[in-house]
Formats: C-alpha cells, structure tokens, sequence
C-alpha cells in the first residue's frame, strides 16, 4: 500500500511486490521490479506515477486498469504476454518528455483514449504486442515507435488512429493490421509524412483490413 499523494523510492535487487495498490503515489525505480500479482482497484480513481529511470516491471498476471490508472515515466513494463485491460480513459499514460516501453502485451482498448500520450514530447514503444480494440484507440499528440511483431486486431471495426508524424516501424519489424481493423493517419497539419519505415525490412501489412 502506497501512501496517499506521497512519493516513495525502491532499490530492489532481489524480489518485488504481490499486490499494489495506491492513492495517487509516486514511486521511483532503481532496480528491476517483479509484481506477482495485481493492480488493485482503488474507490475512486487516482494515478499511480512510476519513474522508472529505463528500468523494468514485469508482470506475472493478467491486469485490469479501470479506477486504477498508471503514469509511466522512462520505464519499461514487460508483460510475458500477458495482458493489460484499458477500462477507462487514461488508463495507461505516458508522461510529458518520456518513454514508455511496452514489451509481449495483449492490450485490450476499450476506450478511445485508453492508452494516452500526454505530449509532444511523449512516446511509446510496442514491441511484439497485440492490440485488441473493442473502441477507437486515439493517439492525438506524441509518437508511437513499432518493434518485433505488432498487430491490430478488432472484431469490431475499430481503428488505430495516429495523428502528427514521426511514428515509425523499425528495422526487422512488421505492423500487422489484422481483418476488422483500421489504421487511420491523420495530418496534423505540420507533416505529409505519417508513419515512416526504418529500412527495407520494416513492413506494413494490411490482411484484410483497411489503411
């Protein structure tokens, strides 16, 4: 249990938590963390701020972000494929001039501003995750970085949407929008260029779906 509106700073070397659950608290990594088991729903909701100085979280269990909402800060959350379920809006942030790193995720977006890049300046990076959208999911400001093996899956025909520029598929990576789903690019009205390609082993395939 992390302390209401308080701030508090791990140095883990061994081992990590079971459950977490906090009252708008920061915490501030200096090790790896392990977290067996949940995020767990607070009454009302609040955010839960992680710097993570470029350093991991895994996750064991399959998680719920609804009241419970996560601000990450250069950090690296590593889920083993397991997943994250976006139940509200801003369920998972990433905070002004920061990174987040998203590694082996089933992400279930369930609202169109579930997964929330607070600035210009703020960028995610998905590396081998699925996308599953039963909403729109609507990156308006920042930049979305793909790894490894991504895809956009809906049963829905929801979209993908990516507003501004400078979102790129890196080298040795494919960006799979799956049948049923969009992906939607946007001008921002400063860059014709959209989604950019890092070499000529980034793809961008369309199986069945619509760009």
């Amino acid at each position: 249990f992390f302390p209401y509106n308080g701030s508090v700073t791990l140095s883990i070397y061994t081992g990590g938590f079971h459950n977490i659950h906090s009252n708008n608290s920061t915490i501030i990594l200096k090790n790896d963390l392990n977290i067996s088991g949940f995020f767990l729903d607070p009454v009302t909701s609040n955010t839960f701020s992680i710097s993570g100085e470029n350093h991991n979280i895994f996750l064991q269990e399959n998680q719920v972000l609804n009241k419970f909402k996560i601000s990450a800060n250069d950090l690296i959350i590593n889920c083993a494929d397991k997943s994250i379920s976006l139940n509200s809006n801003y369920a998972l942030q990433v905070a002004e001039d920061s990174t987040l790193h998203l590694k082996k995720s089933v992400l279930y977006v369930n609202y169109p501003l579930g997964l929330f890049l607070k600035s210009e300046g703020s960028k995610i990076i998905l590396e081998d995750c699925t996308l599953i959208l039963s909403d729109d999911c609507f990156i308006d400001k920042g930049t979305v970085e793909f790894r490894g093996n991504v895809f956009v899956n809906s049963d829905s025909s929801k979209s993908l949407i990516l507003t501004g520029s400078n979102h790129t598929v890196k080298a040795n990576s494919v960006l799979t929008i799956e049948s049923g789903a969009k992906l939607d690019l946007m001008s921002s009205g400063t860059n014709d260029q959209f989604l950019t390609f890092e070499d000529d082993t980034a793809q961008l395939v369309l199986d069945g779906s619509i760009l």
